[in-house]
């Protein structure tokens, strides 16, 4: 039995120079009669906060792990294992808000494109040099907000269970459940500016002006006075900014269930190899549609989370991989050589080949669409039931000619509603993977501190077609085809002395 305990620590993000800028949701803005919502400044001095940071400490990074093995009988042992552990929160670092530090403006239209941001006879708005410690510098675009909880680490809790075997001849048989779940993963992508869906009732005055007849006659309120833009504009819960993005929001969620067995032959009489077969499950709601290291957030609904549940885009069902190596039986010292011990060394002797084969389940598709709903964004396209969502037969499936997907099987919600279908489908993947990566090795010793080696290495050797994804935007005339494949058959020889 193995035990201990972890504790981890790291600071919130810091700047040397205090350049730093963020959202506060509760300091009211000027540029904005008032509103709630205004630019706070890190450092000390005229016109800033006072702090160097936004985010409080976190201090609870506690980490258990425990790992016991225990001798059932002579070459039989379980084992199991837990971990409490956390990743690294650095993600800020890389994309923090400046705003008022530095040139940059983003001028945006208000009403979704209906007027113009600017007028190029007019030329690009003036653009403050900075520092400019003014809350209203981001009224009108778009900024980021670091929320007090914004440095929590990111905690994976992993654990496993099994039993080893061994057999006679060196061969090892491994059956083992591992799971892991990770919770409060750095999300960065997330509006919280999104319009509340419940306005989606009020459907075409979403895109009217504020001051049209028709918002007047509904009874929409101006959100402070002077603001202008159109109804989805105004009903959002910060009218004065377009996006608001959560930069860093540890609330994403991950769990990964597997069995995995393994046999394993170690090397002996010139043979080893590893064969190993994983069904798996692997779900998330916080998938790698972020930047850098950020993972994504909501794509459709700020409101409603829960619907961005799915499986990974890297799910993977099922996984067979086989590794070996084989010393060829020829030359000195081997079961095949001559009585020339020249022949036997140098020509006969030395031979080396060893390979990888691997079959695979295809990656789950994500359907989409190019359709928006003001002040919330995109949206994903309602599935159809009673439908497949695969076309053809796979086994008969010919890219030239045949649709992959089904295009009855999805449909465009209908106006101002959000799409049902999930961000990625398991019942709807591209091609899985084939492959066998082989090689041929010459080893010509001409010291014993001195060799030559030579060898020539291929990849899909069998020049197998692995299909790649098809298109997967509905209002595509392409959807549902397939354009892609992955790497035909390569090779490479190389030559590598050793001394």
């Amino acid at each position: 039995m193995t035990y201990g305990l972890r504790w981890e620590y790291e600071s919130p993000i810091l700047e040397k120079l205090d350049r730093l800028a963020n959202f506060d949701p509760g300091l009211a803005n000027p540029g904005a009669g008032g509103h709630l919502g205004a630019l706070v400044f890190a450092g000390t001095g005229e016109g800033r906060s006072g702090k160097r940071q936004f985010a409080d400490a976190w201090h609870n990074g506690f980490g258990p792990r425990i790992g016991i093995a225990y001798a059932l009988r002579k070459n039989t042992v379980l084992r199991g294992a837990y971990g409490l552990m956390y990743d690294t929160n650095s993600g800020p670092a890389i994309f923090l808000n400046q705003q008022g530090y530095f040139a940059q403006s983003t001028v945006s239209t208000t009403n979704g494109g209906i007027t113009p941001a600017f007028n190029w006879s007019i030329g690009y708005p003036p653009v403050p040099l900075g520092p400019f410690f003014d809350p209203t510098f981001a009224n009108g675009g778009s900024t980021s907000y670091m929320q007090p909880n914004g440095a929590r680490l990111p905690q994976i809790q992993n654990w496993n269970v099994g039993v080893q075997q061994m057999l006679p001849g060196n061969f090892v048989v491994d059956v083992s459940y591992v799971g892991t779940s990770a919770h409060h993963m750095l999300v960065g992508t997330l509006n919280s500016n999104q319009m509340d869906p419940r306005y989606l009732s009020l459907g075409p005055l979403l895109g009217a002006s504020i001051d049209s007849p028709d918002a007047i006659v509904a009874g929409i309120p101006l959100p402070y006075p002077g603001f202008t833009g159109s109804v989805a504009q105004a009903l959002r819960p910060y009218p004065q900014y377009q996006g608001i993005t959560l930069s860093s929001n540890p609330n994403g969620n991950n769990t990964y269930n597997a069995l995995q067995v393994r046999a394993q032959k170690r090397f002996s009489s010139g043979v080893s190899f590893l064969l190993s077969y994983t069904i798996s499950k692997d779900l998330t709601d916080a998938d790698g549609f972020g930047s850098g290291v950020f993972l994504g957030g909501a794509q459709q609904d700020y409101y409603n989370l829960r619907t961005e549940k799915a499986v990974t885009s890297q799910d993977v069902p099922q996984a067979f991989v086989a590794a070996y190596t084989y010393d060829l039986p020829f030359g000195e010292n081997k079961t095949i050589k001559t009585s020339n011990n020249i022949v036997n060394k140098y020509l006969m002797g030395g031979w080396t080949t060893s390979g990888i084969v691997t079959t695979q389940s295809g990656p789950p598709l994500a359907i989409t669409t190019e359709l928006a709903l003001p002040g919330i964004g995109g949206i994903r396209p309602n599935r159809v039931s009673n439908q497949y969502f695969i076309n053809n037969d796979r086994s008969s499936f010919d890219p030239n000619k045949d649709q992959y997907l089904n295009p009855a099987a999805f449909a465009a919600p209908p106006p101002y509603t959000f799409g049902d279908a999930p961000p990625r489908i398991a019942q709807a993947r591209a091609f899985g993977l084939r492959s066998w990566d082989a090689a041929l090795q010459k080893s010509i010793p001409f010291s014993e501190r001195v060799r030559l080696a030579l060898k020539a290495e291929f990849f899909n050797v069998l020049n197998i077609t692995n299909l790649g994804a098809p298109v997967t935007d509905i209002n595509s005339p392409s959807f549902g085809y397939i354009f892609s494949a992955g790497p035909t058959r390569t090779g490479q020889v190389s030559a590598t002395v050793y001394w």
